[in-house]
């Protein structure tokens, strides 16, 4: 028998659906979707970085630890940004069912922080522990004993996990607000305010650095990738109990100033919802840019690029044009085009059944909204040169990277419009983060990018030597060509389809 809460207005309310259970069931939900490849991923990124650090030098220890730099600052947070952004799709999917149970938001709230916490730490271990094995097989001459490796290793996953706790939760409320970009948005913002703060005297009071704090001194590198050489990160302690602490007094504060949502709330609204559906559509003259435009409208996509250009001009206060002109072309550049075609065409999948049965060619749909991406992409590219060429960068520096990073980000949204088509929105996020990593270590280094770095697509827009010019921009234009004419017949058919 289900309990009930005392009469009110008349009517029995359904009790509140208790913790333990929204657990029981969102663990029997993800353990079947594709969030089980994270971790996975993870690894893969484990693998390349030790195949560059037996490229490079020796592999003591130490150096499998510094390694593990790019993960603790940039890659782990951005994967944690990416899953909270795929279950706040997934979610906002299955809404209508999920609406009619009686979950109190900060229950949901909770429940989901967990399971974020919990995907987190086995991504974590993943990176650990492969980089471990990687000290075991390869590690010249055992300098550190395995054992204490192995401690090391779990270690720095567990500092992780328990430093990143308010982090998750936040991203957790950011996708319950937002969805995706929602996350995507509040993943760089933590990503980059912990770059710059990690160091800095006032970091305890900025929250995006206390598993900074907590790591950097196990790995023995600062934020940026330098060695410590000697010098101390105090507080990493506190940071971490700060971050528990702080973790749960959100998850506190949310449960007691949320309202458990009821049908008779939900009723006048859904009713509207409902008539708008209902409602006879009247067909545009110009259907294409019309379903475009309602595509893109409030898909976050153009806050996303606002914050974008906003971001660049940020960081032009702290380091030289040509640092951000660097960080732009291998972390922005590829993240962003990457994202694009996962938010706008998961509003294309729920919002094409509306279409598909009017006299409108799929593919003339296809092609226009893809079109609006790239549209996006370089409007994206002017601002941000824009900026630069305010902020100092030589204009003839200007005229090189503009073709290269228009074509080149073009070329990565096209890819990812493929994935996301045939492979869903997941898979084309790990390939975006797994690649954005790739494309940072072959690119952020000198050598590694005059030798490889034609080999790796995502760090193209940082490959400005004439030589490879001649390689990377013929070929990004004829792959362009190619993927936008595979995911306009993918979107095509996927219209077809639904009619």
């Amino acid at each position: 028998m289900t309990a009930v809460e005392p009469l009110r207005h008349g009517r029995p309310r359904p009790a509140s659906v208790p913790l333990r259970r929204v657990l029981y069931s969102d663990v029997r939900v993800w353990a079947r979707s594709p969030l089980l490849l994270a971790p996975l991923a993870a690894g893969a990124v484990a693998v390349l970085t030790t195949v560059l650090l037996l490229s490079t030098g020796a592999p003591t220890w130490g150096r499998f630890l510094a390694h593990l730099n790019m993960w603790v600052v940039v890659v782990g947070p951005g994967f944690l940004a990416v899953v909270a952004g795929q279950v706040a799709t997934r979610e906002a999917a299955d809404g209508r069912a999920v609406a009619t149970r009686a979950i109190h938001p900060g229950t949901r709230t909770v429940a989901g922080s967990v399971l974020l916490l919990a995907v987190g730490a086995a991504m974590h271990l993943a990176q650990t522990l492969v980089t471990f094995v990687g000290y075991a097989v390869f590690g010249a001459g055992h300098d550190v004993s395995l054992g204490r490796a192995l401690v090391d290793a779990v270690a720095v996953a567990a500092a992780l996990t328990a430093g990143g706790a308010l982090s998750a939760v936040l991203l957790r409320i950011a996708g319950e607000k937002a969805g995706m970009a929602g996350c995507l948005v509040t993943g760089l913002v933590l990503v980059l305010t912990g770059l710059l703060w990690a160091e800095h005297p006032s970091w305890w009071a900025v929250p995006s650095t206390w598993h900074l704090r907590a790591v950097l001194p196990l790995i023995d590198t600062r934020a940026n990738g330098v060695a410590l050489e000697g010098a101390t990160l105090p507080g990493a302690t506190g940071a971490v109990v700060a971050s528990v602490v702080a973790a749960v007094l959100v998850c506190t504060v949310r449960a007691v100033l949320a309202r458990t949502p009821r049908r008779a709330d939900r009723g006048p609204r859904a009713a509207a919802v409902t008539e708008r559906a209902h409602r006879p559509a009247t067909l545009s003259a110009r259907p294409g840019p019309t379903v475009a435009v309602a595509v893109l409208r409030r898909s976050g996509v153009v806050s996303l690029a606002v914050g974008a250009v906003a971001l660049v001009a940020f960081l032009c206060r702290y380091r030289e044009p040509g640092e951000v002109a660097l960080v732009a072309a291998l972390l922005l550049l590829p993240l962003g085009c990457g994202l694009l075609p996962v938010v706008v065409v998961g509003r294309w999948r729920s919002g094409m059944r509306a279409v598909a049965v009017r006299a409108v060619s799929p593919a003339v749909l296809a092609s226009h909204v893809l079109a609006a991406l790239v549209a996006i992409v370089v409007t994206v590219v002017l601002a941000v040169t824009a900026v630069l060429l305010g902020d100092g960068l030589a204009p003839a520096d200007a005229l090189t990277l503009l073709p290269v990073w228009i074509a080149v980000g073009t070329m990565l949204t096209m890819l990812s419009a493929v994935l996301v088509a045939t492979s869903g929105a997941l898979a084309s996020l790990l390939v975006t983060v797994a690649g954005t990593t790739a494309g940072l270590l072959v690119g952020g280094n000198e050598p590694f990018r005059d030798a490889f770095g034609v080999l790796v697509p995502w760090a193209w827009p940082a490959a400005l030597a004439d030589a490879q010019m001649r390689v990377t921009l013929p070929a990004s234009v004829v792959l362009t060509v190619i993927l936008g004419a595979v995911a306009v017949r993918l979107l095509a058919t996927r219209t077809s389809r639904m009619g």
